[in-house]
C-alpha cells in the first residue's frame, strides 16, 4: 500500500486495520499487540475522538507503519519521523520561526488553541492526530503513514 495522507483520519485507521487484517490481526488483537485500548481503536473508526499521536504511532508500528512528515512542497522529501515528537515538533517551530510567523498567528490560522501549541512545544501535550495535521498544513507540511521501508541487509 502508498503512503497516505493524514488529513482525513478515517483513512490512516482504514489503513492500519486493513494491514492488521493481513497480519491476522482482529480488533482485538490489535489492540492488544499495540497496547491500546479496544474501545479507543473503535471511537478513532467511527470518528467520535481522534488518537493522539503517540497511540497512533504504536498502532501504526504493531502493522509495519509509520508516521512521517513531508515537505508540501517537495512530496518525496521526508522532514522528520513522529517516533521522534520532539524533533518532529522541532521541525515545526523552527519552521514556524523561519517564516516569521508568531505562536498567535499560528494558532489563528491553524485553529489549534495558543495552549495546544504551548503544551506540544513544552513536551508536556502529546497532539491529537487532527491538531498536528492542521498545524502542519498551516506550515506547508503534511504528515504521511506509510508502510516501513524494510532494508534488504
Amino acid at each position: 500500500m502508498n503512503a497516505i495522507d493524514l488529513t482525513r483520519q478515517t483513512d490512516a485507521l482504514d489503513a492500519i486495520m486493513t494491514a492488521g487484517k493481513q497480519r491476522r490481526l482482529n480488533h482485538r488483537l490489535l489492540a492488544q499487540v499495540s497496547g491500546v485500548s479496544s474501545n479507543s481503536i473503535y471511537s478513532w473508526i467511527k470518528g467520535k475522538r481522534s488518537p493522539c499521536i503517540r497511540t497512533l504511532i504504536r498502532l501504526a508500528e504493531a502493522v509495519g507503519y509509520e508516521l512521517i512528515i513531508i515537505d508540501g512542497g517537495a512530496p518525496e522529501t521526508v522532514v522528520a519521523s513522529c517516533e521522534n515528537m520532539r524533533t518532529a515538533m522541532s521541525l515545526l517551530f523552527d519552521a514556524r520561526r523561519a517564516r516569521g510567523i508568531t505562536m498567535e498567528e499560528l494558532s489563528a490560522r491553524s485553529g489549534v488553541s495558543l495552549n495546544s501549541l504551548y503544551a506540544w512545544q513544552n513536551e508536556s501535550q502529546s497532539p491529537q492526530l487532527q491538531l498536528l495535521v492542521a498545524v502542519a498544513h498551516t506550515l506547508r507540511f503534511r504528515v504521511i503513514l506509510r508502510p516501513v521501508e524494510r532494508s534488504n541487509s
